[in-house]
């Protein structure tokens, strides 16, 4: 089935099919192969399914692989159920406000051809993304898009370190767990006051003296320390 994956020196190689992940591993010391199989799970999440033993060349490792492959494309269906999906799967791009409330980054992010290679990016995410407020997906599409995709970019940074996050409470917005210890992070990005269909709300300037003056002490007082 996946008959590319010929490594010639030890590590990992893998490939991708409809159904099927694979990750064959080689270690040219000990000269041992194995294959390992994945298959997304009901939320759309690789999870592992098979495992070949061990040989002495990724040859062989193949060939077990694709016995095994085989094996689990019968009761595909079955393979998938891990026994401990919950809720649905969350999907980021379907709207759910009307259009006229949608962020117009959003927007762009999710339909322009400039920013096509966004939402391959983010769309694995979404799988493995746990919702702890409730409200994310509408926040990203509405009026919390720059404060989410922040806190997209921390989940990836987090889990690709290697990191457990306890996605159980909603504050902060990340409790994680590593080998030192556990730690929190709430995320804060920095945002123009918006109106009630998350357009910017134009600041209005100061025309006279004493107006500039009130709004650099105010500046300093309240927005520098916070911002």
């Amino acid at each position: 089935m996946f008959r590319s994956l010929r490594p010639s020196s030890g590590g990992w190689s893998s490939a991708v099919s409809a159904c099927l992940a694979s990750f064959l591993s080689t270690r040219t010391a000990s000269t041992l192969s194995f294959f390992l199989r994945a298959t997304r799970d009901l939320k759309e999440r690789y999870r592992w399914v098979a495992m070949t033993g061990y040989y002495e060349t990724g040859d062989q490792a193949l060939a077990d692989a694709d016995r095994k492959a085989g094996e689990v494309l019968v009761d595909l269906e079955v393979s998938r159920d891990q026994g401990d999906e919950e809720g649905p799967t969350v999907d980021f791009f379907l709207p759910v406000r009307e259009r006229s409330r949608l962020n117009p980054d959003f927007v762009r992010l999710a339909e322009t051809e400039e920013f096509s290679p966004a939402p391959g990016i983010i769309e694995p995410m979404m799988h493995c993304y746990e919702d702890a407020d409730g409200n994310f997906v509408e926040q990203l599409q509405t009026s919390g898009f720059d404060a989410r995709i922040w806190e997209l970019y921390l989940f990836a940074a987090l889990t690709e370190a290697g990191f457990t996050i306890d996605r159980s409470v909603s504050v902060p917005d990340f409790v994680a767990q590593g080998p030192r210890g556990e730690f929190s992070i709430e995320a804060t990005t920095v945002n123009p006051t918006v109106d009630a269909q998350g357009q910017p709300i134009a600041m209005p300037l100061p025309e006279t003296a004493e107006q500039q003056l009130s709004y650099v002490r105010e500046y300093l007082l309240s927005g520098t320390p916070v911002r």
